[in-house]
């Protein structure tokens, strides 16, 4: 009979517990948050804690098996807060990887933002680029690295008698020794975050519960090679589709010959997303100062180019940016979900106009 005091229970309430808690910090923001794409250090910063946050919701059920474990065995040698912050040290260690995983994700994030090959900020892959994902995640369910990993973990008491510290000094690097077994066992699949959407938390809870059940589930071994052979089909599927889909390249047009219309939609896309971010800015939700001045000197270049071609042009811009001024205040007011989908848009948008009327100048 396990007693209310077994440092095994106490330990799977805690992670249960800070689990939740977790959840729905994700289950509350991930809808309307935006998705900034810039290269600052504080969006770099910003969207590293965001990547360190989901992991660890991600991990934390993954981790709960070989923290049992080690509260178990460290319960023969301390008691109390000593037991408590070795049980702390060895997770705080065993996460630590993910955490560099999760800063490297986030620098992948905004570097594949700047792509043809990743949408919504980074966060969304192209068919394409998710056909690859997910043929590299399936063949990484066949490597030996793979293999030994998974053993590791599926057999953490095992591990943890064959290498066990004492003291609180051992807590911190067999936590990240484990780690590491964790890291090589995951990070593949972790890689498909971005085929289904990296900020969609319903699939971030299916790739979790997946890394759970590879570590308790009888039979692990093979049926995740069923999943990894599943994976690559799926992807070449998802790539002959994409090839069939495809539509061939348009090279890019420099301002004198982007058309008069697309000039209005640019100058109004780029007017509603300034004025968001200086609504979120004005909130003190985050810095969007450097957004918020980059797109002022857009707009008045495209309104400069506006007046070139057409005085009548300019009252369009303004009119046509009114309109969709009110329809993002509507998302804003009605549904938070709708009103970041409504960002995003814009922002791909305002992309493009990037690449229609100013790259071509630099």
């Amino acid at each position: 009979m396990i007693r209310l005091d077994d440092p095994r229970l106490i330990t799977l309430l805690s992670v249960g517990i800070a689990s939740a808690l977790l959840w729905w910090m994700l289950a509350a923001s991930m809808g309307d948050m935006p998705m900034p794409t810039n290269l600052s250090i504080g969006t770099f910063t910003g969207t590293s804690i965001m990547w360190i946050i989901m992991m660890l919701a991600m991990m934390l059920p993954a981790m709960a098996p070989v923290l049992v474990q080690y509260a178990k065995l460290a319960a023969k040698e301390a008691r109390g807060a000593t037991l408590a912050l070795r049980v702390t040290l060895f997770g705080t260690g065993y996460f630590a990887l993910w955490a560099v995983a999760s800063v490297l994700l986030a620098a992948a994030q905004l570097s594949l933002a700047r792509t043809d090959a990743f949408t919504q900020g980074g966060t969304l892959a192209t068919p394409m680029a998710a056909g690859f994902l997910a043929i590299a995640a399936g063949l990484w369910q066949f490597t030996p690295i793979k293999d030994v990993c998974l053993t590791r973990c599926r057999r953490p008491l095992a591990w943890l008698l064959a290498n066990w510290r004492e003291g609180m000094g051992g807590a911190f690097p067999m936590g990240v020794r484990h780690g590491a077994y964790c890291v090589g066992c995951c990070i593949a699949l972790m890689g498909l975050m971005f085929v289904f959407g990296a900020m969609n938390v319903a699939w971030m809870a299916i790739i979790a519960a997946y890394f759970v059940a590879e570590k308790i589930v009888p039979a692990a071994h093979r049926w995740s090679r069923i999943v990894g052979a599943l994976l690559i089909a799926a992807g070449l599927v998802t790539l002959l589709i994409g090839t069939a889909t495809a539509k061939p390249a348009e090279p890019p047009q420099n301002p004198t010959v982007a058309s008069s219309e697309t000039l209005v939609q640019c100058g109004a896309s780029v007017s509603a997303l300034t004025w968001f971010y200086e609504g979120v800015r004005d909130a003190g939700l985050f810095r969007a100062q450097q957004q918020i001045d980059g797109l002022m000197d857009m707009r008045a270049s495209l309104l400069h180019e506006a007046a070139r071609r057409d005085e009548g042009q300019l009252d369009r811009i303004k009119t046509l940016e009114r309109a969709r001024i009110a329809a993002l205040n509507d998302h804003l007011n009605d549904n938070g979900m709708t009103a970041g989908k409504a960002v995003m848009a814009l922002e791909a948008e305002v992309a493009d106009c990037i690449v229609l009327f100013f790259e071509r100048e630099s």
